[in-house]
């Protein structure tokens, strides 16, 4: 499961502005954070040979809990394993796995500090608590447990807060690139990927060149989204010569690994002929799949085509609602906004104005150009919110700066009128004829009235 679990500090991204991922941390025994990685459990499941009395083979799970109670710190960890997961005829415990991996770490198991570290990480069998996360991250990776050295790199080069945004651990980027280098070093397949961001976002031929080289690497040892990082470089020409044929090569091969974001961009691929010739049934597919797989761009995509009913998709409002939704939780903020247009149009659903302001506010909020313009418009109109030109002047301001050409003209216009900011005739002028040249008819027709005036 994909699980969102420290809340890391703001501050400036540690990654290259190649893929929106910033860093990913792994997990064993049922579960990791940010993306389901696949790792073998470091402490193998303990398999014991012995018979009950009349020589027939007892439970797996009474065998695990007689060899735990014993002292085996394999089996402790395999018995929490089977709480966790429900699995070994065990009803799922996630208290009962915590209490588990907690006795083994505190008995010495470096793979149970890994695991009690995920459980505070993720607050599964207990409360959230990122700095005891941190903590036995630590201690497992000092033991040499290598995902449990990722993860720490993880913390160290993004940092950690709490809920009020109180830095509880301090960024610390040249830490994260040491640690990333020793994985590297061991052979680790994520850390290759992490350290070409690093060498990525420094800029310069010579890193960019270093960094193709680790993400090829890094793909050879079998990391998807090394391999989808490689396919940006190769589309881009950054470290090497451009070649959109050998960028599709690599998403193919990522997305056949099961990675979302290889298969939405190969579904691009596949839509504009890039790399490919044109198909537009594997351009819906792997959309579909990307979609699937817990992409959010994929997901508003796919809610818009079935929204519009386009490339013979049947028009149907309510499963472009559930995509939207499905985006919507994971903080798409343009999926954010049709959700909000929808409630306030009544597409759907009853209209439900108070909703819809709600739901385009997320979106304004989050950066989203057309959600800030609408914002504007309803604090203008005073529409579902209390008239107050200052705050629309603020939404105008801040998508107009995105380069929306409405919200161009709407602050032009504030300029003209004086309304939430001064009366500025030639700044209004400057910003209506900016709107006009970027396509908007109302600028244009504004500026004809004006011209003919005179």
């Amino acid at each position: 499961m994909a699980l969102h679990i420290v809340r890391r500090c703001k501050g400036p991204p540690p990654s290259a502005p190649l893929s929106p991922k910033r860093g990913e941390c792994v997990g064993f025994s049922g579960f990791s954070c940010f993306v389901v990685v696949c790792l073998p459990v470091l402490a193998p499941i303990f398999q014991p040979a012995c018979q009950g009395a009349d020589g027939a083979d007892p439970s797996p799970l009474a065998i695990l809990e007689r060899a735990s109670a014993s002292g085996d710190l394999k089996a402790r960890i395999a018995l929490a394993n089977a709480y966790f997961n429900g699995s070994n005829g065990a009803k799922t415990d996630k208290k009962k796995a915590f209490e588990l991996y907690k006795s083994a770490a505190n008995a010495g198991s470096s793979a149970a500090c890994f695991d009690l570290a995920l459980c505070y990480d993720s607050g599964q069998g207990v409360r959230k608590n990122p700095l005891l996360a941190f903590k036995y991250y630590r201690k497992a990776s000092d033991a040499g447990v290598l995902p449990a050295m990722f993860n720490l790199a993880i913390c160290y080069q993004t940092g950690i807060c709490d809920k009020d945004g109180k830095e509880l651990v301090p960024r610390d980027p040249d830490l994260a690139e040491s640690y990333f280098t020793e994985l590297v070093n061991k052979g680790f397949p994520l850390a290759f990927k992490e350290l070409a961001r690093v060498f990525l976002a420094r800029g310069g031929e010579k890193e960019a060149d270093y960094a193709r080289k680790l993400l090829k690497k890094g793909a050879a040892l079998g990391d998807p989204a090394a391999m989808t990082l490689l396919a940006d470089t190769y589309r881009y020409g950054i470290g090497g010569a451009r070649d959109v044929r050998k960028s599709a090569v690599w998403l193919q091969k990522a997305a056949n690994a099961g990675n979302a974001e290889a298969m939405g961009k190969l579904s691009y691929c596949y839509e504009r002929g890039e790399g490919v010739d044109k198909n537009p049934e594997l351009f819906l597919q792997y959309l579909q799949k990307a979609a699937e797989g817990g992409l959010p761009s994929a997901q508003y995509k796919l809610g818009g085509m079935y929204a519009s009913g386009d490339l013979g998709l049947p028009q149907d409002i309510q499963k472009a609602r559930f995509w939207f939704e499905k985006a919507s939780k994971k903080k798409d903020a343009r999926a954010l906004f049709a959700l909000g247009v929808m409630a306030l149009e009544g597409v759907g659903e009853k209209k439900d104005e108070a909703k819809g302001v709600r739901l385009v506010r997320k979106a304004a909020e989050l950066g989203e150009p057309h959600a800030q313009y609408n914002m504007g418009i309803f604090y203008s109109q005073g529409r579902g919110v209390k008239r107050d030109f200052q705050k629309a002047f603020k939404w105008f301001s801040r998508a107009a700066a995105q380069g929306d050409p409405k919200a161009m003209r709407e602050l032009g216009f504030c300029f003209l009128k004086g309304e939430g900011t001064e009366e500025n005739f030639a700044k209004g002028m400057v910003l209506v004829k900016k709107a006009a040249e970027a396509g908007d008819t109302q600028a244009a027709a504004f500026l004809r009235d004006v011209l003919s005036f005179h």
